[in-house]
């Protein structure tokens, strides 16, 4: 009996990152260590799963297998349902989020109320955002539409418009999206514009889970999620047409953004599989590309490494 003790001890002590050295899934890779999850000068219960969640499903199913290494600064994968952490990197890392952003605008504008199906002109004073324009100043356009064009193109012309379709002054519509975050305990959340151009929109890993998971319930977002193309332009999510969206998975939600001097390449995903799916959220990746596969190689770990009580 004491030896199924010191046993158990030593799989929980594993789980939790806190045993030397650092474990490896079965293809070698080598997985973050507690050192590469956890800042010494952090409170760890914070940052882990609670005592009663250890056991809970999902369950790892190779306790050797605890992750992958990524070039992501801040990452992190929980399950859907629980809020299970299945994977962390310095997930409660402020960093910048760059058009994650977008996120928060859209859910701010249909919490609003406004009607889809009104018209809004595009203005000079929506080009400020800089660069990533997708509409033409003058143009007439659904509020619908301008969602597309900030969701799925990324168009920061349509974000600073679709705010607009609100009535707000942007001030106040940036002060709405603050209480809306805090509204939903991401206390280390701030924005400072619609579009996240300004790189003092941050937040961390671990609440952008929150979010991704409180946009999930919007009908409206979710469709634009699966939104390919609009017009004549490619959407920004390259993971809709990889593996990750075909049956036996469904991408529910996801959302890119890049500021490659501050923010990095950012990404955040919901997968689902059947009645069980996982959340990821990848924040500072190397490049372009790196953003996906980082995305597409956690997703993938979490999904087949763990077991879910069906």
């Amino acid at each position: 009996m004491a030896f199924k003790h010191i046993l158990e001890f030593i799989v929980i002590a594993g789980l939790l990152g806190g045993m030397p050295g650092s474990l490896s899934y079965s293809t070698g890779v080598q997985a973050q260590t507690a050192n590469a999850v956890v800042s010494e000068t952090r409170d760890v219960s914070k940052e882990l799963p609670k005592v009663e969640d250890r056991f809970a499903w999902p369950k790892l199913k190779d306790l050797g297998s605890l992750g992958i290494d990524v070039t992501s600064k801040s990452a992190i994968v929980t399950d859907v349902k629980n809020g299970k952490i299945l994977f962390a990197k310095n997930p409660n890392d402020v960093r910048p989020i760059a058009s994650i952003t977008k996120l928060m605008t859209a859910l701010v504008v249909l919490e609003s109320g406004v009607n889809l199906d009104d018209n809004i002109e595009i203005v000079a004073s929506d080009y400020a955002a800089g660069t990533g324009y997708v509409f033409e100043i003058g143009q007439t356009i659904k509020v619908h539409d301008v969602l597309l064009g900030t969701l799925v193109l990324s168009g920061n012309d349509a974000a600073r418009a679709l705010a607009r379709s609100t009535g707000m002054l942007e001030e106040d519509f940036v002060e709405q999206m603050n209480e809306r975050a805090q509204s939903l305990g991401m206390v280390s959340t701030k924005f400072m514009d619609p579009s996240g151009i300004d790189p003092e929109n941050v937040s961390t890993a671990r609440e952008l889970v929150t979010l991704v998971r409180t946009v999930s319930e919007r009908e409206e977002i979710r469709d634009a999620a699966q939104t390919l193309s609009f017009g004549d332009k490619t959407g920004t999510n390259e993971l809709l047409n990889s593996f990750l969206n075909k049956r036996p998975y469904e991408i529910v939600v996801g959302k890119t953004g890049s500021l490659p001097d501050t923010a990095g390449y950012c990404l955040v995903e919901r997968i689902n599989e059947a009645d069980h799916g996982v959340i990821v959220v990848s924040l500072g990746s190397d490049n372009h590309f790196s953003r996906f596969s980082d995305v597409k190689a956690l997703a993938n770990w979490a999904l087949t490494r763990w077991v879910w009580n069906e």
